[in-house]
This record gives structure tokens, sequence and C-alpha cells, in this order.
């Protein structure tokens, strides 16, 4: 299969380097198969970006519907053909990679997207990207929620190999504690990107939510995965998976963390059975009570805040981040209403470190 004919932000970087502000899209769960609706959102982004230039598209996962299928990703290609000058980075997310339950799938998906990292690889899904100020770390969640070791949301596949898919874990988890290590002292703002949440208010996908919590990648007696983020000084975690629209803020011993989920909307198609799990409820003003009604363990010491959810008038939806030379953050979220994607729905400032 041929890789995907997006440029990469290294090739666009000669073109980013007079400007001031750093401009990027970011959605996700749209599933090549879906509907009409991504064609409709990818044609707005490429008006925006006709009228004010983005540097890139970041996609937090699940970018079609059964990777074992390559010609979904042909799909995929058409869909994305009026943005195919700006780069797409890509969460992978697990409809691509079939659960890690199909080897095919993670092969089909490796080849589509090998042009995001020299390394990209079926055993390496994960990579990082400097981007003028902004440091972006992309994850690949499916080993840590479908691994051997987990207490996730599925058992391991037959069909996968256990110690092929614990190696990838450990190799992963070296990796991202060098990352974070060295993303502690970065100057500019650091972002994570990853398919799968750690704290979410939808019932459906809550044992997957729940097991990164309370992840401890470096044994019983470190610090849990959202803890390994916030003491690294990461400002700003882009999720996906459950159809939904969400924004957390997540703090602890003084550090804080925005954490927003753009995954679209609960559909009711065939494709998308038991859609009312998949919504969001309101927790604002009980947040740490709620998740731990829900199972949520490892909430001492944490503030959390629903700081926006879609509870009504459920669309689709993007946000538009600008980051500006001081490493200032802002976001515009904008909900397809019909034709129309001017309406801000939400909205989120991030000051310079």
């Amino acid at each position: 299969m041929r890789a995907l004919d997006h440029p990469t932000v290294e090739q666009t970087a000669a073109g980013r380097a007079d400007q001031d502000v750093l401009r990027f899209v970011a959605y996700g769960d749209q599933r090549a198969l879906a509907d009409g609706e991504w064609q409709t959102m990818i044609d707005h982004i490429r008006r925006i970006d006709a009228g004010s230039p983005l540097a890139f598209i970041l996609d937090t996962g699940d970018i079609v519907q059964d990777g074992r299928h390559s010609d979904q990703y042909w799909m995929l290609r058409g869909i994305l053909e009026p943005v195919v000058h700006l780069p797409l980075l890509v969460a992978v997310g697990n409809h691509e990679i079939h659960n890690n339950d199909a080897p095919i799938a993670r092969e089909n998906t490796a080849a589509f997207l090998k042009y995001l990292d020299p390394a990209f690889s079926p055993t390496r899904m994960y990579y990082r990207k400097d981007i003028g100020p902004l440091r972006c770390l992309f994850l690949d969640s499916n080993d840590l929620v479908y691994g051997t070791e987990t207490d996730g949301e599925y058992a391991p596949s037959p069909e996968s190999d256990p110690a092929l898919v614990a190696a990838r874990v450990r190799e992963q988890l070296v990796w991202l504690t060098q990352e974070l290590a060295e993303a502690s002292s970065w100057p500019g703002p650091v972002l994570v990107a990853l398919h799968h949440p750690f704290v979410q208010s939808s019932r459906k996908h809550e044992e997957s939510a729940r097991f990164l919590w309370s992840f401890r990648p470096n044994g019983p007696q470190g610090p849990t995965f959202p803890e390994m983020l916030l003491e690294a000084g990461v400002d700003l975690v882009l999720v996906g998976h459950t159809h939904t629209y969400e924004r957390f803020v997540l703090e602890k011993d003084g550090r804080r963390m925005q954490f927003v989920n753009l995954s679209g909307r609960p559909r009711t198609s065939f494709l998308w059975m038991g859609d009312g799990a998949r919504r969001a409820r309101d927790f604002r003003g009980a947040e740490v009570a709620k998740l731990g009604e829900e199972g949520w363990s490892d909430l001492d010491g944490w503030r959390i805040k629903q700081a926006a959810v879609m509870l009504e008038n459920e669309q689709d939806q993007f946000a538009i981040f600008e980051v500006g030379s001081t490493g200032a953050i802002s976001m515009d979220v904008r909900f397809l209403n019909g034709d129309d994607a001017d309406t801000v729905r939400d909205s989120l400032s991030i000051p310079a470190q």
C-alpha cells in the first residue's frame, strides 16, 4: 500500500518560519466509512486554511472503520484530497489496528502512515514532532489498553502474540519515560495526543479509561500515567474514542493540564449500536465524587473540573488551535450545524509558562 501523500511537518517548516502564530486543526473518530460529515468538515477546514494558513491537521484516531481492509485507506485518501497539501498527524486509534487482534490491520496502518516518522512501523506507532514552539508526543494507547498485562477493556486476542505485544508495551514506556524527562525542559508548550481517554463522563469504554488513569508505567511505586504527564509539564492532552466532546481541567500539586476529547458525536446508525452509552453526562461540581462512583481510583490530591461538555444538540466538531511565539495556546471548537461551522461552542486559553 502506498503511504498517504501529505507532506511532513519537516517538509513544510520553511513556510512557517516567518509566521508569528502556529495554527492547526484537530478532530477525531470520523472513520472513512461513516457518512458524509467528514467530507463536510474537510471542506470547512480547506476554507479556513485558504483564509489563514494552517500548519497541520491533528487526528486523534479511528481514521478508518476496519484497518484489516486496505480499500478503506484508499477511500480515506480521497476524503482528504482537498487538504492534501497539509501535514496530517495521527494518534492511531483502535479501529485502525482492530483492537490489536489482527496483525494485517497493523501492517496496513503502518504502510499508510509510514510518512509520519522514519521509525513508524507495525511494532512502533508512537513518535515525537517539534513544530515551532510546540512539542507533540503521539502515543499508541492501543498497546496499553489491549496489551497482555492490563485489566483493560478487552482480553488479548488469540491472534495476537502476547510476547510481541508485551515487548511493544515495554519499548513504548521506555521511550515515553525518556521523552517526558526531556519535555520537562522544553521551553514551549507540550501536547500529548492519544486515542483512548483516561477521564470521561460517558459510560462507553469506561474500563479502558479507568485502567489508564491508574496505570503506573514504572511499577507499583511509581506515579500514575496522568501524574507522569502532569509532572513533565504537559500542557494539553488531546484524545478521542468516546464519540463526544468534553473538556476537563486536571490539577494536582500546583500543576495544571487541559484535557480535551474531540471525537465527533454519538450516532444511531447500525455502525454505532448502543449510542446512548456514549453520551456525555453532566459531572460539573461533583467530578471527583462522580468518577469515584464510576470506579475510578487514585483520585486523592486531584482537582478535576469538567469545564465543557456536549449534552444536547450533539454535532460533529473540530477545534482550531493557535500557538503564539511565547508559547500561549488558544482553542476554538466549531460544531457542524448543517453547512455552518462558524459557531464557536467552546474556547480555551492556556497562558505561556
